[in-house]
């Protein structure tokens, strides 16, 4: 059996069948605008949040000071605007 390397070549191919546009993310960041709480700003952990593809439009849109641990590359932080 060959080993993966998570950080290159599965990370890529996760990222790749994974991705979406920008009005399918935009479904996704409303949906979730619709259940969080009012205040501002707000703290929240990603956790296995794989390519990170809603973490950086959660914390821009909705003031999030968001930590995302992402698939095979350790941890990133966000904060929204």
């Amino acid at each position: 059996m060959k080993l993966v390397d998570y950080d290159t070549e599965q990370y890529r191919d996760y990222a790749r069948g994974r991705a979406i546009g920008a009005p399918q993310l935009r479904v996704w960041i409303d949906a979730f605008a619709a259940v969080l709480p009012e205040r501002r700003p707000l703290t929240g952990l990603d956790i296995g949040s794989g390519t990170g593809r809603f973490t950086p439009a959660l914390a821009g849109d909705y003031d999030i000071n968001v930590r995302a641990q992402f698939f095979g590359s350790g941890f990133g932080a966000f904060s929204g605007v």
